[in-house]
């Protein structure tokens, strides 16, 4: 009976220790939080939409510095503003340029590509994630109520024009006119 126990203990074991870690050995990344300066505003005007990524091997990242995309669905009725994407750094904020993709839609789609070296200089003020990144939307047509969606990955999130895109995390505005 002894026997019996121990052998199952011993899987149990491996078993819960196994699954602590990723299955490929990979850094995971996402989205967990996301928030705007104002819900509500009107055509011409502008909010802050803010986004908070985890990533795990944080450590791991200082001996081989991975790459995370974080891709920004902007729906149509507003309009990313070039040059106002920042990651937040504990000492001083670094611009980031995204690769922007306009959709007949009216949709845009921001490809973040963000380096070890970016992650590990990032700070989130709030503590709620390991990096924040803002950047800065402007209402062009009053459509109502609008989602933004950001989502993050080691691995390229796919995209596409007039696809459904899932992200991490989504943000409703409402635009008026």
């Amino acid at each position: 009976m002894n026997k019996i126990n121990s052998f199952s203990i011993a899987a149990l074991l491996t078993l819960s220790l196994a699954s602590c870690g990723d299955s490929d050995g990979d850094s995971n990344s996402r989205v967990v939080n996301a928030e705007l300066s104002d819900n509500v505003i009107q055509v011409g005007e502008s909010s802050v939409f803010r986004m908070g990524l985890e990533y795990s091997g944080r450590s791991g990242l200082f001996n081989n510095p991975d790459d995370i995309s974080l891709v920004v669905l902007v729906p149509a009725g507003l309009s990313y503003k070039n040059g106002t994407a920042e990651i937040q750094r504990s000492i001083e904020d670094k611009g980031v340029d995204p690769v922007v993709t306009n959709c007949a839609t009216g949709e845009q789609y921001l490809d973040f590509r963000l380096d070890g070296d970016d992650l590990v200089q990032g700070s989130d003020p709030s503590g709620s994630a390991d990096v924040e990144v803002s950047l800065t939307i402007e209402a062009t047509s009053p459509v109502g109520i609008a989602i933004l969606q950001a989502t993050a990955d080691r691995n390229q999130p796919l995209f596409s024009c007039g696809s459904l895109f899932a992200g991490d995390v989504e943000e409703s505005i409402q635009i008026v006119p």
